[in-house]
């Protein structure tokens, strides 16, 4: 059950993110930076049984990921 919920979860996230950086607007930056985190700190939580440093690190790793993502976005477009 755990299971199944977190790639539903995981999913959900991603289409959130997907549309978020198809529409292509500054102010779903923050909204994603958000998101990816929220969905680090509980994929880190359910992942490591509730050890806080893991779920901490799973938070910036969903922040860093979001942030990545706008950078390459970024640069595409300037590419164009």
């Amino acid at each position: 059950m755990k299971t199944k919920f977190i790639i539903n979860a995981s999913k959900l996230l991603l289409v959130t993110l997907a549309t978020g950086l198809f529409a292509g607007c500054a102010a779903t930056r923050p909204i994603s930076d958000v998101a990816l985190g929220a969905g680090g700190a509980y994929l880190g939580h359910e992942l490591s049984n509730g050890d806080p440093l893991i779920t901490a690190t799973g938070a910036a790793g969903g922040v860093i990921v979001s942030e990545g993502l706008h950078y390459a976005a970024k640069k595409q477009t300037e590419k164009a």
